[in-house]
């Protein structure tokens, strides 16, 4: 998906409906309330609380969430471990629906978004010790630039993590999540994915694909609608791209990749 799918003031007036219906007289929502529509990545909340379990995080952390959306998962981070976390997302109306949906919660005080890119990322070197990264290479041709620059503001010693799908036999079949055509999605191989890491200057703590057996995870149940983020995106074809996936990891075409770096 382009930046131009995100960049549509619509959201922030679809997502005010959604929080007026699930709190009419403006009460604070929880993490787990919001987290229908506000952790966009594959697995959803489960896959952040799986994530971050793998991460040294408490409330002396200092973390930053490249590609955050809606913010979900800096939310997540900053409830369970007291953190305080910094969201950056290229999309304006990503950042003003994610501000929107802070004001809902009690989290304002340790969670902040902003607009900036992914590739020139506005912080001082050494600013965090814990930078998160979910499905958001996949739409970043130039990874050695995407990689350099988070590199540049993760303290020594501090880690990265990244959740991303990789190419494996072939392209998946489109629409996908991140992308509604070809022209948008910059997959890399796992091999190409752990050079581009490794040259600029990560080394390997934690690596895991997961081919076909991961499939099931990323299927639609039966019956079951595509969750509200597509109607608060605008994208009635969500469904079929979360099916698209779920059958090119299948078919093993592509993986799922998570890993850990410092």
């Amino acid at each position: 998906m382009s930046v131009a799918d995100y960049h549509a003031p619509q959201i922030a007036e679809r997502l005010a409906d959604t929080l007026a219906s699930m709190s009419p007289d403006g009460a604070m929502l929880s993490v787990q309330e919001l987290a229908g529509f506000d952790q966009f990545h594959t697995g959803g909340l489960s896959a952040t609380v799986r994530l971050t379990a793998l991460l040294s995080v408490d409330a002396e952390s200092n973390v930053l969430d490249v590609g955050s959306g809606l913010g979900g998962p800096a939310r997540y981070i900053a409830s369970t471990y007291g953190a305080r976390v910094t969201g950056i997302d290229l999309s304006p109306s990503f950042v003003e629906a994610a501000i929107m949906i802070n004001d809902r919660t009690s989290l304002g005080d340790r969670v902040s978004f902003q607009t900036g890119s992914a590739l020139a990322l506005p912080f001082p070197r050494d600013s965090f010790d814990v930078v998160i990264m979910q499905h958001v290479a996949m739409n970043i041709a130039d990874r050695a630039a995407l990689y350099a620059g988070i590199r540049n503001v993760v303290k020594s010693g501090g880690q990265f993590l990244t959740y991303d799908i990789i190419e494996r036999t072939g392209t998946p079949a489109y629409p996908v999540p991140w992308s509604s055509t070809p022209e948008a999605s910059f997959l890399l191989t796992e091999d190409g994915t752990r050079q581009a890491l490794e040259q600029a200057g990560f080394a390997v703590d934690m690596w895991q694909v997961q081919g076909p057996e991961a499939a099931a995870a990323f299927q639609l149940p039966p019956g079951v609608q595509a969750p509200p983020i597509a109607a608060i995106l605008g994208r009635p074809n969500f469904g079929q791209a979360v099916a698209n996936l779920a059958a090119s990891i299948a078919d093993g075409r592509v993986a799922v990749l998570t890993a850990v770096l410092r």
